[in-house]
């Protein structure tokens, strides 16, 4: 005689969203975008220098190295990715904070996060 086993039910997935859009139709608008639609910068701290204090790079000092473009990129609906340890978003946040000049920033935030500009994948 054995002891009846658990089981347990899962609620069925959601249904697909109706027509979704092929994968290779969203690449395609990637390779087909102008060649000043799309920047990426990278931040490698083991093998780069900024150029503020000559230290390590980190992200925070591409943003204040760049940070007219940044600004006017954002405000004319760029979107911006932010991927990495969470520890680097504070000196990040900072950063922008003091190189934002004369604006609202937590107001500033609040509008990109609502236009889906802004997003930050940090573990």
């Amino acid at each position: 005689f054995f002891p009846p086993l658990p089981f347990f039910f899962s609620p069925p997935p959601p249904p697909p969203p109706p027509n979704p859009p092929p994968p290779l139709e969203k690449k395609q608008k990637t390779k087909t975008a102008g060649p000043n639609q799309l920047r990426i910068d990278y931040a490698i701290s083991r093998e780069q220098f900024n150029t503020i204090d000559g230290g390590k790079r980190y992200v925070q000092h591409v943003i204040a190295e760049n940070a007219n473009e940044f600004f006017e990129r954002m405000n004319n609906g760029a979107t911006c990715y932010f991927c990495g340890l969470k520890g680097m978003m504070p000196p990040v946040l900072d950063t922008l904070e003091s190189v934002s000049g004369n604006v609202d920033f937590d107001g500033k935030m609040k509008e990109w996060k609502k236009n889906h500009q802004w997003h930050v994948e940090v573990y």
